[in-house]
């Protein structure tokens, strides 16, 4: 974090964020994940705060903050965002921006999928309709998942962004619980795919 504060080089700065969110999911012990996250996001927090209104930069930690939030003020704030509440001075909550947080916000339970829906009439475009699916599969609910799989596995006429859309937002950190019997459903699927 204190890193990316005074970097220009706009690509160190994206890999970086990215590196650390690979470190704090793949890396950090599951026990001590939450309290890496929350550090996390405090300091994006403060980056964001601290960025140039309208450069790229504030583009790039608005982007990993919202990846990054988990639940409570931070899930509120960039839920206001989609609203126009809160906006840092500059940033830009552009399509891509909206689906993002309507992504991470479907990952953490806090929206459901009528507000999906709303955001898809709001960009009824086939874009849309892919980052609309990618957010209904990451919804931590067993019917949702349930949905998804079946629309990854078994149907052949989900085109291809729609599918990898899927798949991208299927397997999410945190949701251990509901995505418990999948492991075994994928290998099952990779035996039938080799008996073919």
């Amino acid at each position: 974090l204190s890193g990316i504060g005074v970097e220009n080089d706009l690509t160190a700065v994206e890999k970086v964020l990215v590196q650390a969110r690979t470190a704090i999911d793949y890396y950090t012990p599951r026990a001590a994940r939450a309290e890496l996250n929350d550090r996390f996001v405090a300091g994006l927090a403060r980056l964001l705060k601290d960025a140039e209104p309208g450069s790229d930069k504030q583009v790039l930690v608005a982007k990993a903050l919202i990846g990054a939030v988990r639940a409570g003020e931070g899930a509120a704030l960039i839920a206001g965002w989609l609203e126009g509440e809160e906006v840092p001075a500059g940033l830009a909550v552009d399509t891509g921006m909206r689906w993002s947080i309507v992504s991470a916000l479907a990952k953490l339970g806090a929206i459901g999928e009528d507000r999906i829906a709303a955001e898809l009439e709001r960009d009824n475009t086939s874009a849309g309709a892919e980052n609309a699916a990618g957010a209904a599969a990451a919804l931590p609910d067993a019917d949702t998942k349930a949905q998804a799989w079946a629309l990854a596995t078994d149907e052949p006429g989900v085109p291809n962004e729609t599918h990898r859309a899927i798949c991208m937002g299927f397997w999410r950190f945190g949701q251990d619980e509901v995505l418990e019997p999948y492991p075994a459903a994928y290998l099952d699927l990779l035996g039938r795919i080799s008996r073919r």
